[in-house]
């Protein structure tokens, strides 16, 4: 015969189980919109596969392994397309009530993302932390590359606020390759 209170105790630890877990991942930032290939997040210790519809939140790490694409909607509407071979984690996502102001901080371990950035009222903050530097941006629509020893922009519209680790703030407007190292071109990338 079952013991119905071994029953319950097990029962009550795999519910204290679900709400640790559930309290480990951060607030939702966005979904993904659409994906090509194998893309995967990684959240509290997990790498779970990545569906059409999924929340991504803050905290997630996302990879696209080599031959995949992401496209992500976050919660302002920004959309973030992420490359084939990039990792890339939510850092800070939060949007105040009504669209009033934005703080959003993405890291950038490796690879290529372009963000088409929406236009918030309040404190507009959007940026990409690299190896190499720092991305802030307005309402624009961009590119940032990162590799092992540099970080490249590409502005397609508005301005995006680049700081070195050695040197200091630049302003980038819309032109062909805005780079920040002497690598190749990104402006015309047609991974995303």
């Amino acid at each position: 015969m079952r013991n119905p209170f071994a029953i319950a105790a097990i029962v009550a630890v795999l519910a204290v189980l679900r709400v640790q877990e559930a309290a480990a991942v951060g607030p939702q930032a966005g979904e993904v919109l659409a994906l090509f290939g194998q893309c995967f997040v990684e959240t509290a210790g997990r790498r779970d596969p990545l569906k059409l519809g999924d929340p991504v939140h803050v905290g997630d790490t996302l990879d696209v392994i080599t031959g995949a694409k992401l496209k992500l909607r976050m919660n302002d509407g920004s959309v973030i397309a992420v490359a084939s071979g990039t990792r890339v984690t939510i850092a800070e996502y939060r949007v105040g009530a009504g669209a009033e102001g934005r703080e959003a901080t993405l890291s950038l371990g490796t690879g290529l993302l372009r963000a088409v950035v929406s236009t918030v009222q309040g404190p507009p903050r959007f940026e990409v932390d690299t190896a190499t530097g720092v991305a802030a941006v307005r309402s624009t629509d961009w590119f940032i590359e990162t590799k092992p020893g540099s970080t490249q922009v590409g502005v397609l519209d508005g301005r995006v606020g680049l700081k070195s680790e050695t040197r200091s703030r630049r302003g980038y407007g819309p032109r062909p390759n805005s780079p920040i190292s002497s690598a190749a071109p990104i402006w015309n990338r047609t991974d995303l």
